[in-house]
């Protein structure tokens, strides 16, 4: 028979291992990489968290949760990273080529 502490050692290792598989299966999706990209943007993890007052605090909490779920993807699948870096950069460019193509068409127009 197994001791308390061994019981919740096992359940604690089953935990993260299902959480790090969930996490996977976001990863797998477009949907999931574009959530998980929110999630880092909200986060904070690209912008300085400094603001000259106590504001700073505030986007310091959110920053280490951003910085946490960026190590738990970094360390399941890595390579989405790269990859909702890539998506998203490459939709940010599309969007930016269609609003360039619409000023066009307005001073054509205008």
């Amino acid at each position: 028979m197994k001791s308390a502490d061994e019981l919740i050692e096992a359940r604690q290792a089953r935990l993260k291992e299902r959480g790090e598989n969930d996490l996977r299966a976001v990863l797998r999706l477009p949907e999931g990489r574009r959530l998980m990209w929110s999630i880092l943007t909200a986060g904070r993890i690209f912008q300085p968290s400094y603001t000259g007052d106590r504001g700073t605090d505030y986007n310091e909490g959110k920053r280490a949760v951003g910085l946490e779920v960026m190590a738990k993807i970094m360390s399941v699948q890595p390579a989405a990273f790269l990859q909702m870096s890539q998506e998203h950069s490459s939709e940010e460019n599309a969007f930016a080529e269609e609003v360039e193509k619409a000023k066009q068409e307005e001073e054509r127009n205008g």
